[in-house]
């Protein structure tokens, strides 16, 4: 293919990959440039609305958004998720190792100037994260509201399901021709799927289609590193008779953290609360947690997370030596220290003193796992490609980015990875 058919449509921007961030980049670039002609390729079906949402579960596949994330959002959707109680915020987060006395208790506190350093666009946003550190929203539910939006732009065309086929980057002029299989379903008595071939240009064209990008593996001008953690990580949703009391929990273990995260913003009409797991692990624990019954599994969490800070672990043998009473002594002057520390912490911030998390009472819905894999594009611009998302680079539920993009036009472009972004 050296280009497209004379009538082939001409997009400014063309998105691939119709899940939250490609979502969010083509309703932000809408709204700030309306003269843009824009198309978003999504794989799936049409994700569904807002109305047809309705009573779906809670589904363990989540976001925790950080302000800087909500502001991109704005304020319509954060308004809507939290009236459909969709949306979960959190003022604190309560971390603490399972072995030692150490509490420690991050909060929108110590974030200072909050405000400023958020720059948020819209004041009522302002007042309504007001002391926020966060906030946990379903995937699914996230793309609905992101849709909603996306289906009232004239200048976005959302074509769905299709899947690239074909991209080659023009170097003699400023276009990427590219050409794409839409699906299109025919219902009758011998019911199939017909695939047609359709081509365009386009401006930019903006990978968003994941970690395994097939945007990023065509074109083959995006080298990569990449790591397994040695991890992987469950995650489920759990119903709880309490409210989380806007607190996320994380203790650490030795095989890796675990977190207990609030998804649901007001009660279910039987008063219990939603929260969400997030559990890394090695693999061979991952397949003995797998194994559990979900009454086995739900003991394992709440004997995990009821436990509160413990003593430092001895340093010392039970033999009597020289080095054992050497080492009694220093393990002693050890143990002092660090609880005096501990306690003087607690003293000086009362807030940081420990808090034992709400009981879970089962775990509703699948539990899912995945590994945990560390993926670096060495760059994230070809020519008039651009990566995004995980098809740039893909960390640890723990880790995060933010960065801009700039191009010679004067446009930016902010991209976001939040703190605990799950499948982001």
């Amino acid at each position: 293919m050296t280009g497209s058919p004379p009538d082939s449509p001409h997009y400014n921007v063309i998105i691939v990959g119709g899940g939250v961030v490609g979502s969010t980049l083509a309703l932000n670039l809408s709204n700030k440039i309306p003269s843009l002609k824009i198309a978003l390729l999504h794989g799936d079906q049409s994700p569904p609305t807002r109305a047809g949402l309705g009573s779906t579960p809670m589904n363990p596949r989540a976001y925790a958004l950080s302000p800087t994330s909500l502001n991109i959002l704005g304020l319509d959707i954060v308004q809507q998720l939290q009236q459909m109680g969709r949306v979960a915020s959190y003022d604190k987060i309560q971390v603490w190792e399972s072995d030692g006395p150490s509490v420690l208790t991050f909060s929108a506190k110590d974030i200072d100037p909050i405000v400023s350093s958020y720059n948020f666009d819209d004041p009522q946003l302002i007042q309504l994260l007001d002391n926020t550190l966060g906030a946990v929203v379903e995937d699914e539910v996230l793309i609905a509201f992101l849709w909603d939006k996306l289906r009232k732009r004239s200048n976005v065309s959302l074509l769905c399901p299709c899947k690239i086929h074909h991209v080659q980057p023009n170097h003699t002029n400023p276009r990427v021709n590219f050409s794409y299989l839409d699906s299109v379903s025919r219902h009758d008595i011998h019911e199939h799927t017909t695939q047609t071939v359709q081509s365009a240009t386009t401006d930019l064209l903006i990978a968003a289609d994941g970690a395994n990008s097939f945007v990023r593996r065509y074109v083959g001008s995006f080298p990569i590193i990449s790591l397994s953690y040695g991890r992987r990580a469950i995650t489920c949703t759990v119903l709880m008779n309490q409210s989380l009391n806007r607190i996320a929990f994380q203790r650490f273990q030795p095989n890796g953290p675990i977190a207990l995260l609030p998804i649901q913003g007001i009660p279910t009409k039987t008063g219990h609360y939603y929260a969400n797991i997030v559990w890394s692990t090695t693999p061979d624990e991952a397949r003995t947690l797998n194994s559990l019954t979900d009454a086995e599994f739900t003991n394992e969490l709440n004997q995990i997370l009821q436990m509160g800070p413990t003593t430092t672990p001895t340093l010392y043998s039970p033999f009597s030596t020289p080095f054992a009473k050497a080492a009694y002594g220093l393990d002693r002057i050890l143990q002092s220290l660090n609880t005096g520390l501990t306690m003087s912490n607690w003293t000086e911030r009362p807030e940081s003193s420990f808090i034992v998390p709400p009981i879970i009472n089962q775990v509703v819905g699948p539990r899912l796992d995945f590994d945990l894999n560390l993926m670096q594009a060495t760059k994230y611009v070809s020519g008039r490609i651009i990566l995004v998302g995980d098809a740039a680079h893909s960390v640890h539920p723990m880790a995060g980015t933010n960065f801009f993009i700039h191009d010679k036009s004067g446009y930016q472009i902010y991209l976001s990875h939040s703190l605990f972004s799950i499948y982001m």
